[in-house]
């Protein structure tokens, strides 16, 4: 496990409700929930980031396995099934090949 080191927030209070009251929906507790925004918070932002500029090929390799891990999780929420890993293979490279021509536009 990472070594953790105290932060405060601070929050309007309906901002902090709907962190506490998602956490609970979750099972976790609202540190956890609040770490686990944080951390995907700064992972889209390195993407964003990334596709403000034209993107190196090496970077498209590492935008597919953040869109084919998102869609594996998306399916394994929805339903088990075996096809699973290969589909969310396919809908990410997919999505890449959309995001390669709309930035040649």
């Amino acid at each position: 496990m990472r070594p953790m080191i105290p932060k405060a927030l601070r929050l309007p209070t309906d901002l902090a409700e709907e962190v506490t009251q998602r956490a609970r929906k979750r099972g976790v507790a609202d540190a956890d929930y609040y770490r686990l925004l944080i951390e995907r918070g700064l992972l889209l932002e390195g993407v964003e980031t990334a596709l403000q500029t034209p993107i190196p090929p090496a970077y498209w390799g590492l935008c597919e396995a953040v869109l084919e891990t998102r869609n594996i999780l998306r399916s394994l929420a929805a339903a088990r099934e075996h096809g699973t890993i290969r589909t969310a293979q396919v809908q990410a490279k997919d999505e890449i090949e959309r995001m390669k021509n709309n930035g040649s536009e």
